[in-house]
């Protein structure tokens, strides 16, 4: 395969992964949605439903990865590719790498604030858990005393 076939090739899956991560920014929206409503039936469903979408940006990685090492790109950042790069190959790549770039920080940013507020309910729950544990442990405590 020649240097430019591989090359269109790394754009597709640049661009497939900008897709992938994009619709990963939607299933954490929605997580944060439901975990802000307190709807566990829902958060597990979008959980299940991100599987699939997780384990394609996975193997879109690896697919990416393995171009980018037949490319001579390993280690390499955008900007340093694109200093490597001709004129016709960086107008190619250029726009890719900057939406890859740009998806990924949304992607990023939405996972952040999923995480805020999981971790939020989580010590909601565990508050509850432990306020309604509270009254079991005084009631055996008066109990043993009684006793």
């Amino acid at each position: 395969m020649s240097d430019m076939s591989l090359l269109k090739e790394f754009c597709n899956v640049l661009k497939e992964q900008c897709s992938c991560a994009s619709e990963l920014i939607q299933l954490e929206e929605a997580l944060s949605s439901a975990a802000s409503k307190k709807d566990p039936e829902t958060l597990d469903r979008l959980v299940k439903d991100s599987q699939p979408q997780l384990m394609n940006f996975r193997g879109l990685e690896m697919k990416r990865a393995r171009l980018a090492s037949s490319l001579g790109y390993t280690g390499k950042t955008a900007s340093q590719i694109l200093s490597s790069v001709n004129a016709d190959e960086k107008a190619l790549l250029a726009p890719v790498l900057s939406d890859l770039s740009d998806v990924l920080d949304r992607l990023q940013k939405s996972q952040e604030s999923s995480d805020r507020i999981m971790q939020v309910r989580l010590s909601e729950i565990q508050e509850m858990l432990h306020n309604a544990d509270a009254p079991v442990k005084q009631d055996r405590i008066h109990t043993n005393t009684l006793a």
